[in-house]
């Protein structure tokens, strides 16, 4: 059936995919772009016509979830509890992303950020990173920006803070 699901959601957008949440007495489904913006119109018309079912619970676009766990990614674990961000001003209404990775390597640059966009997509969600987020960098510890950075827990509320207007 998920293979028959997949393939359906093909045929209208390949990027299209889903996720399922766990069994309970309502299920989850989410309907994600993949983070491709150009997708995010299928999205959009698939969850309008949607119909309602009183066992599931359609969730447009992959949402924001507290990143917990230690993520692995060729032998190199990342841990969200270690990392830490810092917000620039990008262009208008959007914001850029410094994002400090414990043993940053330039040389595993791909890798590292790789890891940190899987996190940043967990933190924010899929619909912020893909409209409201500009500049994503990376950087390790010894960056001399580090000092004025923020644990990543803190990121969703900062955020949020950033685009409300005084």
């Amino acid at each position: 059936m998920l293979d028959s699901l997949g393939a359906a959601l093909a045929k209208v957008d390949p990027n299209l995919t889903f996720e399922l949440g766990p069994q309970t007495a309502r299920r989850d489904f989410v309907l994600s772009a993949d983070g491709i913006r150009a997708a995010f119109p299928e999205v959009e018309a698939l969850y309008g016509a949607a119909p309602k079912l009183e066992n599931w619970r359609l969730i447009k676009f992959r949402p924001r979830r507290s990143p917990s766990t230690t993520l692995t990614l060729n032998g190199r674990h990342f841990d969200p509890a270690r990392a830490r961000f810092l917000l620039v001003k990008d262009d208008p209404g959007k914001v850029g992303i410094v994002r400090f990775l414990e043993h940053y390597s330039k040389a595993e640059h791909d890798l590292f950020a790789k890891a940190g966009f899987l996190i940043l997509d967990e933190a924010l969600g899929e619909f912020d990173i893909e409209t409201r987020v500009g500049a994503i960098d990376f950087w390790g510890a010894d960056s001399p920006h580090y000092a004025r950075s923020r644990p990543l827990a803190e990121l969703p509320t900062a955020f949020d803070t950033f685009f409300i207007k005084p």
